[in-house]
């Protein structure tokens, strides 16, 4: 059974990223050390602030390859993230990590990785972080950090409550 989703929030989303401080050289060093696979990654322009990526592009963290993500994707891991209704943009580097070494150890102890082994013993944590905006009309408003927010957690895989005992 695939983790749940997470839920709707009434809020803005926030797209503002700011100016990026990746550049063509530095995308050239990821493909140099072989974090992606020539000709897959552009750095965005000087003028690009606001996250909107093209048709067959997503928006990843430089430093989420520093943990392990790798291009082109396992099919196994957009299952995962597809069953969780998540985005590579809402991953934390700790959620990298995390999907890492169960892609390892699938390999390490030779069973096939799937989105149900995976869900039967993770659980998508999303702690809720808010920001203050300013909108368009210039109103302060609370919006939702759509970008690093979600990790995954074990499960508890206890199936009865704990019992406390009293000494007396």
């Amino acid at each position: 059974m695939a983790p749940k989703t997470v839920p709707k929030m009434d809020r803005l989303k926030t797209r503002g990223l700011g100016k990026s401080l990746v550049t063509e050289d530095s995308t050239q060093d990821m493909v140099r050390r072989g974090y992606i696979a020539e000709g897959l990654a552009r750095a965005p322009g000087a003028d690009e602030v606001v996250a909107r990526p093209e048709d067959d592009e997503v928006v990843v963290f430089r430093e989420l390859f520093t943990m392990g993500l790798r291009f082109p994707l396992d099919r196994c891991f957009v299952e995962i993230l597809w069953s969780c209704g998540m985005f590579l943009h809402h991953l934390t580097l700790n959620s990298i990590a995390r999907l890492s070494m169960y892609m390892w150890l699938a390999r390490t102890c030779d069973f096939t990785p799937s989105a149900e082994h995976f869900s039967f013993v993770h659980q998508v944590h999303y702690p809720l972080k808010v920001v203050s905006v300013t909108t368009a009309e210039g109103r302060e408003s609370e919006a939702e950090t759509q970008y690093g927010c979600y990790n995954f957690t074990y499960k508890s895989l206890v199936s009865s409550p704990m019992t406390v005992y009293k000494n007396n």
